[in-house]
């Protein structure tokens, strides 16, 4: 298995990721945007756990997304932040695909299911997410 090149796939997904919203949200400032900047992350740490599961033999089914981040978790000890991070990626991408309501207010994407249980993504949160996931990431593919 290629790692550079795995490690240039999820790289690109963040360069993606911080184009939307460093570039394309200053122009148009649509909170609607940090939503493909929100997936193209989880693309980036989807694209590295697979990656590093099937060059550790780790049979997984590749569509199951709770069962992939649960074996990463068990079989590479990840610190509570990044963790918590994925899941908060992943749960952000479903609730999306679930959602009843979604709205814009005060620069923020808001997420809201029946239950109104609501998820923001704002400006703030997303480049955080970005930083964090560039640092991440890169140190996770210096480890290997």
């Amino acid at each position: 298995m290629d790692f550079n090149a795995l490690k240039a796939r999820a790289m690109e997904q963040l360069m993606i990721a911080r184009r939307i919203v460093d570039t394309t949200y200053t122009i148009v400032h649509q909170p609607k945007l940090f939503l493909p900047a929100v997936n193209s992350i989880y693309e980036a740490f989807d694209i590295t756990m697979n990656g590093i599961l099937e060059s550790k033999g780790v049979k997984f089914d590749m569509n199951n997304h709770d069962e992939k981040i649960n074996l990463f978790e068990n079989n590479f000890q990840l610190d509570n932040h990044t963790l918590s991070l994925i899941k908060k990626l992943r749960l952000t991408l479903d609730e999306h695909k679930n959602a009843s309501v979604e709205f814009v207010r005060d620069e923020k994407f808001i997420i809201s299911d029946n239950d109104y249980h609501m998820t923001a993504l704002s400006l703030e949160s997303v480049k955080g997410m970005i930083s964090y996931s560039e640092k991440y990431i890169d140190a996770l593919y210096a480890k290997l």
